[in-house]
């Protein structure tokens, strides 16, 4: 089984198990210190092309943040005009653009004066984990190389996303075995035990550096069965970040009486403040960790702020645990609402799940477990041995085929009809894999093209922020053998598979079917080319 490796593509670190005798986490000498078992999900250019890890975090502190990814899973997936990205936009310190590879909304990030595909950032870190796995396995006397992997995702990517994750997986010169949820694989780690028939019923809180996903998981023996998630892709250990950076401009303003940190910043010199918010990041980052033990914890940088008479002010200040928690208090409360969301899509009470899993690093945030404590039983609420490594632990056993699974749909699939606009195709919470039939009719006399626009709803954001909150997935275009009049009968067939939910559409003629309907699906990185191509195609 050496050549296949059990793999969670983190937002802060990414992770890779192998399952043997007993699961092993893989552990490389230079991983984040103290285990060495976290590659952090860092790239960077240096004058020797692109390095990943600990070695890419260590060049973010020398104050090179445009030549250095972070957060890249932030990223993947999702358009340069989305709303959520324009929102997010200021929070990172490399350049962020219109890709010139796709469409108008198509999104590319800038690394050593190149233009990069988040896939192909998420690619450079597979890469690197992989190596890693490849010496580890070797140094345990397997000698097999790895070619596939099975490869976590939240269980609330939407399937433009899910596809991406699937690029890199390619870019990386990795088969892909499998798209995990990362709640389903910490399940797996937590509840795996092939001689028991205990049934239990888990409500899995993952909270990572980027995520939050909840998902409600039966585990009896080796079979795990879904029934119900919830998420959000920008709640994380990264926000907890941000909230700190944020004390901190303030508290220095407060000791300065300045008026606008903000506007200082981006008036000093590009090279000092590039280095000043990556040496805040970084501090803030290290404060949240101790904070997790001690009642406070310094932020000192050596890069200075420069005031409007330039001059250097130092940054050095401290903030409680108490004050931390304070302003971090509202991103939990939200995560809770979120766990409660999953238990209210799924079809079990709360007295009838046997325990509330936490998992992830922001999990292990003392506040964090007193709130989950103080929503759901004390009794039921259990923190995984190995949060951080349970993810990579289940994807572990699942490479080795040592379980049965059942999924469901993370979001409504969606399609603009012109007398429905939100008309759903697959349902949120659809077992898969899903096929479901659809018959439309053509618009108008003379028809040869039929034009869906793909998107997901945000559940989650509909009903915390009571807004709707559409995420653009991609297009399917359906060419027709040739024009037929108005009200021509088209069905359409919709499937997703069970192991990377990958959405796939068949077509043909209502009245006769064996008239089949030519489809492209695409999800908006190469529109421009396969436009100009159907044009030609058709007017040939």
């Amino acid at each position: 089984m050496g050549n296949i490796v059990g793999i969670d593509l983190g937002t802060t670190n990414s992770v890779a198990a192998f399952k043997w005798a007993e699961v092993n986490v893989v552990t490389a000498a230079e991983n984040s210190p103290p285990d060495r078992k976290l590659t952090r999900s860092v790239v960077a250019a240096d004058r020797n092309g692109l390095i990943v890890g600990e070695q890419a975090y260590r060049q973010l502190g020398d104050g090179d943040t445009e030549n250095v990814i972070i957060s890249i899973k932030r990223l993947i997936g999702r358009g340069f005009n989305d709303p959520v990205v324009q929102q997010q936009l200021s929070r990172f310190n490399y350049k962020i653009d219109k890709s010139s590879q796709g469409t108008e909304n198509s999104l590319s990030v800038w690394l050593g004066g190149r233009e990069y595909l988040p896939e192909d950032i998420s690619a450079e870190i597979l890469k690197k984990v992989v190596s890693n796995a490849q010496t580890y396995q070797e140094r345990s006397g397997q000698t097999s190389r790895i070619t596939e992997a099975v490869i976590t995702v939240p269980a609330y990517f939407n399937d433009k996303q899910r596809y991406a994750t699937e690029i890199a997986t390619q870019k990386a010169g990795l088969k892909l075995r499998e798209l995990l949820p990362e709640p389903t694989a910490a399940a797996i780690s937590y509840g795996y035990r092939p001689d028991s028939d205990e049934v239990s019923t888990i409500l899995v809180y993952d909270f990572g550096g980027g995520t939050l996903d909840c998902s409600i998981i039966t585990s009896v023996g080796n079979q795990f069965i879904e029934s119900a998630k919830s998420g959000d892709l920008w709640l994380g250990g990264d926000d907890f970040d941000n909230c700190i950076v944020e004390f901190a401009k303030q508290e220095i303003a407060r000791i300065e009486n300045l008026d606008n940190v903000d506007r200082l910043i981006k008036k000093m010199p590009h090279y000092q403040r590039v280095r000043l918010l990556a040496e805040l990041k970084i501090q803030a980052e290290q404060a949240k960790i101790r904070l997790s033990t001690q009642g406070a914890a310094e932020i000192i940088t050596s890069a200075h702020l420069i005031d409007e008479m330039g001059m250097a002010i130092p940054i050095q200040v401290t903030i409680s645990r108490q004050e931390f928690e304070k302003r971090i208090e509202p991103l939990i409360d939200r995560s809770v609402k979120i766990a409660q969301d999953a238990i209210k899509y799924s079809d079990y009470p709360l007295d009838q799940i046997d325990a509330i899993l936490l998992v992830g690093g922001s999990a292990q945030v003392p506040i964090v477990q007193q709130k989950i404590r103080q929503a759901f039983p004390q009794h039921q609420v259990v923190v995984h041995d190995r949060p951080m490594y349970a993810v990579a632990e289940g994807a572990a056993i699942v490479a080795a085929g040592l379980t049965e699974k059942v999924t469901t749909v993370s979001r409504d699939y969606c399609i603009e009809l012109v007398d429905e606009p939100r008309f759903v195709i697959i349902s949120q919470g659809d077992i898969l894999p899903v096929q479901k039939f659809h018959t439309f009719k053509t618009e108008a006399d003379g028809q040869s093209l039929i034009h869906f626009k793909f998107f997901s709803p945000d559940r989650v954001r509909q009903e915390l922020e009571r807004r709707f909150q559409d995420e653009r997935i991609g297009d399917m275009w359906l060419a027709l053998d040739r024009p037929y009049p108005k009200g021509t009968e088209i069905l359409v067939t919709v499937e997703l598979d069970e192991e990377n939910n990958s959405l796939q559409m068949t077509a043909a003629l209502k009245n006769n079917p064996q008239v089949k309907v030519s489809c492209s699906f695409s999800r908006g990185e190469l529109m421009r080319r396969f436009l100009a191509r159907l044009r030609n195609e058709l007017n040939n």
